[in-house]
């Protein structure tokens, strides 16, 4: 298994698009949506950052499966979750949880494999800033980028007085989404590094071949 972890508004699916392009469906599969589902699951599914915790994902690691149940069984899956990189503590902490129900079914969590793509971080904002206008996202719906800005440094600081053991960078917001260190820092915790491709959005745009 595969993880696309992001970050949001990267280049991930762009990264994610040509992956597939280059690689057949024998070779790397990202399943389908179920159900209801948007289109848009066939690459994210958005699983372990819905969890509330390792009980929870357990209980449901099953349906998770199911959006990969046409894989060929010699293709490696991938979840394309742009999300998982930022929100490794919002709601449960995604990498433990991800090794935690890995161990407990008896899977070798250590041939889990992880990428993740980053871009400058005041870029990523920018961009970021600029989807949510489009999404129209609360957040930043009739905001400046100054008020946006300033609304995501105090959503920290109040974050951090009302639980002190919070981890800068671990919600998607326009800034602390770019905060990487802290994020693949946390991540390394519950993994190895050599399990982890880390590549730059210019490293993709130069040689994008040479990324997949």
């Amino acid at each position: 298994m595969a993880y696309l972890l992001g970050g949001q508004k990267c280049g991930s699916s762009s990264l994610f698009k040509m992956l597939n392009d280059y690689w057949t469906a024998d070779e790397l599969c990202s399943g389908h949506e179920l159900g209801d589902e948007p289109t848009f699951f066939r690459k994210e599914k958005h699983f372990w950052s819905s969890m509330k915790n390792t009980s929870e994902a357990e209980s449901t690691f099953e349906f998770y499966m199911q959006h990969f149940d046409t894989c060929p069984g010699s293709s490696l899956l991938i979840d394309g979750t742009p999300n998982y990189l930022c929100e490794t503590s919002c709601h449960g902490n995604v990498p433990q949880m991800i090794r935690e129900i890995y161990e407990k079914r008896g899977i070798d969590y250590t041939k889990l494999r992880f990428a993740a793509i980053l871009r400058n971080p005041v870029h990523r904002a920018v961009s970021y800033y600029g989807h949510g206008i489009r999404q129209g996202w609360s957040e930043v719906t009739d905001k400046t980028w100054e008020e946006v800005v300033d609304a995501d440094i105090l959503s920290f600081k109040d974050a951090v007085k009302q639980d002190e053991n919070m981890i800068p960078g671990t919600v998607c917001r326009s800034l602390q989404g770019g905060l990487y260190e802290v994020q693949l820092r946390h991540w390394f915790k519950h993994f190895d590094p050599s399990q982890f491709l880390i590549v730059t959005f210019q490293q993709f745009l130069k040689e994008p071949a040479g990324t997949t």
